[in-house]
C-alpha cells in the first residue's frame, strides 16, 4: 500500500509555512549551484551544474529550463560528454513541449535518437551514479508525449517501451509505464491501465526514496491518472480522494503546473458528476493559477 502522503507531524504545520520553506530551499540550491558554476573551469563538470540549475526550475519557469539546459548541449558538446548531451536534450525537449513546441521538441529528440544509434555502446557514467535521469530516458520520453498528444498511439507505447528497456534508472522506468498507463486509460484499458500505474508507482518509489533531492514520493501525474482509472471504473469517492491529495500537495510546494493541472481534472471530474457549480468553481481556480505562467495554457481543455 503506498504511504500516506503528509505524515502527522506536517498536518500540524502551516501550509504557508511548509510552501515558504521549499521556496527558500530552491533558492538556497542556486545561489549554491551558480557559485559552483561560476568555480568550475571543467566543461564536464560545468555540464552537471547546468543540467542541476536547469531542473531547479522544471514547471516554474520553462524558459529557464530551456535557457539552462542549451547551455548544458554546448558545454556536453566540448567535453565530448555524451551522456549529459543526451540527457539535456531531452530536458529541454520537455520543456518545449510544456510550450506547445512540438515541432522544437521532435527535432531536438530525434538529434538524441541520432547519437544513440550512432554511440550503441554508450553508458552512464559512474561517476554520478545519484543521478535521477541518464541518457535516453528523458528523449524517449519526450517522443512518447509528442506522439500521445497527436493520437499516435502505436508510437506513443514504442517509445514507452524503449524507455522501460533502455533507461538505466527506476525513475526512468517508472515514467515508461505511466505512459503506457495513459494511452490505456485513453484507450478504456483500463485494467492494463492499472497494472502499468501500479508499475510506475512502484518504480518511482523505488528511484525516489534513495534521492535526497525528492520532493514527491511518486510523479504527481500519476495521481491525477489513477483518478482518471477510478472514475472511469465508476469509483469517484476514490477519484476525489486521489485529486484532493496531490491537489494539497502541489499547493504546499508551489508547483504551479501540477496545481492548474489537478483544478483542471477536479473540473473534469465533477462535470462527469453533473455537479456543474463545482466544475465551474475549479475550472475558475485552474484558468487563474495557470495565468501565473504562460506555458500552462496549452494543457488545460
Amino acid at each position: 500500500m503506498r504511504k500516506v502522503f503528509l505524515s502527522i507531524c506536517l498536518c500540524l504545520i502551516s501550509h504557508s509555512l511548509i510552501s515558504q520553506n521549499v521556496n527558500e530551499n530552491l533558492l538556497n540550491e542556486r545561489d549554491s549551484l551558480r557559485k559552483e558554476l561560476n568555480a568550475s573551469r571543467d566543461e564536464s563538470k560545468t555540464a552537471d551544474i547546468l543540467r542541476d540549475i536547469a531542473l531547479t526550475h522544471n514547471y516554474i519557469n520553462m524558459d529557464s529550463v530551456i535557457y539552462y539546459g542549451l547551455k548544458c548541449i554546448t558545454a556536453a558538446e566540448k567535453s565530448d560528454y555524451k551522456n549529459r548531451l543526451l540527457e539535456a536534450i531531452g530536458i529541454v525537449g520537455e520543456a518545449y513541449i510544456y510550450k506547445g513546441e512540438l515541432p522544437k521538441a521532435l527535432e531536438l529528440s530525434l538529434r538524441a535518437v541520432q547519437i544513440q544509434e550512432d554511440n550503441p555502446g554508450l553508458i552512464p557514467p559512474s561517476s554520478i551514479p545519484d543521478s535521477l535521469i541518464l541518457n535516453m530516458g528523458p528523449a524517449y520520453w519526450v517522443l512518447s508525449e509528442i506522439y500521445f498528444q497527436i493520437g499516435d498511439d502505436e508510437k506513443a507505447h514504442e517509445y514507452a517501451d524503449k524507455i522501460i528497456s533502455m533507461d538505466p534508472t527506476k525513475l526512468g522506468i517508472g515514467y515508461g509505464h505511466y505512459q503506457k498507463a495513459m494511452v490505456f486509460e485513453k484507450n478504456n484499458q483500463l485494467d492494463s491501465a492499472m497494472s502499468r500505474i501500479n508499475l510506475s508507482f512502484e518504480n518511482f518509489e523505488k528511484a525516489l526514496r534513495e534521492s535526497k533531492k525528492a520532493i514527491y514520493e511518486v510523479s504527481p501525474d500519476s495521481y491525477n491518472l489513477l483518478a482518471k482509472v477510478y472514475l472511469k471504473q465508476g469509483k469517484p469517492d476514490m477519484a476525489l480522494v486521489e485529486l484532493k491529495t496531490i491537489l494539497e500537495r502541489n499547493i504546499l510546494q508551489g508547483t504551479t503546473f501540477y496545481t492548474a493541472k489537478t483544478y483542471n481534472d477536479l473540473a473534469h471530474f465533477f462535470s462527469v458528476q453533473n455537479n456543474p457549480d463545482s466544475s465551474i468553481y475549479y475550472a475558475r481556480k485552474a484558468l487563474i493559477e495557470s495565468e501565473k505562467i504562460d506555458y500552462i495554457r496549452a494543457f488545460l481543455a
